[in-house]
């Protein structure tokens, strides 16, 4: 019952911030949209800052345990969509001064 929870927790949120970047893509003041880009690297810096953080270690079995590995793929993720996010309002922004 937990993980239910946790997954539709996690599936709102991402939902909530994709609604909220497309929001901003959408309008052409670029401070918000500039400073949410800035909040994504921060994020992503501190997923793998918590990662080597949390340490990892080797069990009598050889097994290893690594209790911070999601923060890897997670902070992967956010720069991708932080680069994304920069690469697209730079497109955009050449496309508006174009039209006008």
């Amino acid at each position: 019952m937990s993980s239910l929870v946790f997954f539709t927790t996690l599936g709102v949120a991402w939902l909530l911030m994709l609604l909220s970047i497309m929001k901003l893509v959408r309008g052409k003041s670029s401070r918000g949209y500039w400073c949410g880009c800035l909040l994504l690297f921060a994020l992503s810096g501190l997923s793998f800052i918590l990662s080597s953080l949390m340490g990892s270690t080797v069990d009598a079995q050889g097994y290893l345990h690594e209790p911070g590995f999601v923060f890897i793929p997670l902070g992967y993720l956010l720069s991708f969509i932080g680069i994304l996010a920069v690469i697209t309002r730079l497109v955009l922004e050449r496309w508006w001064a174009r039209g006008e």
